[in-house]
């Protein structure tokens, strides 16, 4: 709790997943993956309750063992692959609201971003409750380097490029000349939970961007990401 507001800890854990199979209870530099947003969750100066929600007895046994609340088990009706998190993260708010356990907000993690540490999490939640009367929501946000658009081509049928802006030349650009900009690492996300019902999306007029440095930016989707963020990990966090 924080400025008495109670909040949530949703991380959501499905078991089909299709680009790296069981990728949410892989072995992951000794612990399952899923083990990594509880952990941090379950740390955090401010976060109330902590749930995993997921569609496997397997999985909700593994989050429970590492302290999680497993207390339903998600409907496969949002758990296939067209279902979206934000439907999830409603389930699971309904179902404490059901048992008058009201939360003010809600904070998504997901297993696929284990480099989101305790400090990452409490250092987003104090700066959006410092900025309530303004914001409501709060995304994280990475800066774009290599991949900056003013580096970016299109390829015709012919296999000819052309820059994405014509307008730009791309052998005189320099990116410490360009404006920065950043893109959604899926790594956190914060809202009061009455905006979150009305916009029904963390995305709106009222969000405010949270910047985690490129090396925390990364989320496991394939085999190769989920290599390379291992090595982060043992490096910067497991030391």
């Amino acid at each position: 709790m924080l400025n008495n507001k109670r909040i949530l800890s949703v991380i959501l854990a499905r078991k089909n997943s299709k680009g790296l199979p069981n990728k949410n209870i892989k072995n992951f530099s000794g612990q399952p993956l899923l083990s990594y947003p509880i952990t941090a969750s379950l740390k955090s100066k401010y976060i109330d309750t902590t749930v995993l929600s997921t569609d496997s007895k397997e999985y909700a046994t593994i989050g429970m063992n590492h302290g999680a609340l497993t207390p339903f088990l998600r409907p496969d009706s949002l758990a296939d692959d067209k279902s979206t998190s934000f439907d999830a993260i409603i389930h699971a708010i309904d179902f404490f609201h059901a048992k008058n356990d009201i939360y003010d907000y809600v904070i998504l993690l997901e297993p696929t971003s284990p480099l989101t540490e305790t400090v990452d999490i409490d250092s987003a939640i104090e700066n959006l409750l410092n900025n309530k009367d303004n914001l409501s929501s709060l995304v994280s946000i990475s800066e774009i380097g290599s991949t900056h658009p003013a580096f970016c081509f299109k390829v015709n049928d012919k296999n000819l490029i052309t820059p994405l802006d014509n307008n730009q030349n791309i052998e005189m650009s320099r990116r410490q000349d360009l404006e920065k900009l950043y893109f959604c690492d899926g790594s956190l996300y914060i809202s009061e939970i009455n905006d979150l019902m009305q916009y029904k999306s963390f995305y709106h007029k009222k969000t405010m961007g949270y910047i985690v440095p490129a090396w925390k930016s990364y989320e496991i989707d394939t085999e190769l990401d989920f290599f390379l963020v291992e090595q982060i990990f043992n490096k910067y966090i497991n030391k």
